[in-house]
């Protein structure tokens, strides 16, 4: 993509900007139309664009037939590549793009739905991005007749929040590499960054530790009182391991304690001062609750979220730390 750097300067103009769109539609789904679809000559296109005006020259000079034959043949090849690159691309359905929320540090994966339905092969298509500020990984694909694949763009994330997808670029150098047509995608689409997960966390707190001191829960194979055999359906935190390494057999607990079971997440838990080290310290905990099949809520300024578990509460937790505004 360094070959369109001229290029990309010129398409971040207000004017151009204002005359792109009034070539039709960015937002997926669309059709991408012969309008949407622009060409220019690579820097190997230009290399041997130079190299065949010498080939002719000296041809001409040299009044070699043979020589001028050959300097002719290329041309029309390099002519003809042109139409063969842009069909590449025009008439091809882009349908919507998807994204997985991801943890701060991680990479977000914006999937592109694309359909060929013109009944041609589409070799080599690329999907990249202009935005000069994000690191972002180029991937490719080919789609044969009537076939429907996806493009992925990976940019990495460092902050939690809402990350906006850049303007993507559909492009392709098939057949010979000599001119590169492109197409832009403007998906309005943004992942959903969550705060930065630690290796090495403050141990989970108890509910009663709310003054901030880092009460340890009881160890999961504690002596209870109450004992009985195992049921199916049982969750694997509700089963005693030291009374089943005894009698042989599964053992569960009658009865696990509630503070066991139960957790109300605070920043004040944290025992740090920094805002966002102890958003990162409660998205933590929150992904080691679930783990363990615990139920857990926030009880943060203006976010409140009572005590649940399951992969719904997980992300509306997450989400709230992820988007909270001290």
């Amino acid at each position: 993509m360094r070959s369109l750097s001229l290029s990309n300067w010129i398409t971040r103009q207000p004017r151009f900007q204002r005359w792109l769109a009034a070539r039709g539609p960015l937002t997926p789904p669309f059709r991408i139309a012969y309008r949407q679809v622009y060409i220019l000559p690579t820097r190997f296109g230009v290399t041997f664009a130079i190299l065949l005006v010498a080939m002719l020259l000296g041809s001409l000079n040299y009044n070699n037939n043979a020589a001028l034959l050959l300097a002719f043949l290329l041309a029309t090849a390099a002519q003809l590549s042109t139409f063969r690159t842009w069909r590449n691309l025009s008439g091809l359905d882009i349908g919507k793009l998807h994204v997985q929320p991801v943890f701060a540090g991680e990479t977000a994966l914006f999937r592109l739905n694309i359909y060929e339905r013109q009944g041609f092969e589409r070799p080599i298509l690329e999907l990249g991005s202009d935005a000069a500020a994000q690191a972002t990984e180029q991937h490719r694909l080919t789609l044969s007749a009537g076939q429907s694949g996806i493009l992925e763009l990976a940019v990495p994330t460092s902050r939690r929040g809402w990350l906006e997808c850049p303007r993507l670029r559909l492009s392709s150098i098939y057949p010979l590499g000599l001119f590169r047509a492109w197409s832009w995608l403007h998906p309005q689409q943004r992942c959903l960054v969550y705060p930065q997960l630690l290796q090495q966390p403050p141990p989970l707190p108890t509910p009663a530790s709310g003054d901030g001191k880092h009460n340890l829960l009881p160890e999961p194979d504690a002596d209870f009182a109450g004992l009985r055999d195992y049921r199916p359906g049982d969750h694997i935190k509700d089963i005693a391991w030291k009374a089943t390494a005894r009698m042989g057999k599964l053992i569960s607990r009658e009865d696990p304690p509630t503070a066991y079971s139960e957790l109300l997440f605070r920043l004040s838990q944290t025992g740090v001062r920094d805002i966002e080290q102890g958003l990162r310290i409660v998205a933590t905990w929150v992904v080691k609750a679930e783990q363990n099949g615990l139920r857990y809520g926030l009880a943060l300024p203006g976010l409140n979220i009572p005590p649940d578990n399951g992969a719904a509460h997980r992300h509306q937790c997450l989400r709230g730390l992820a988007l909270w505004q001290s």
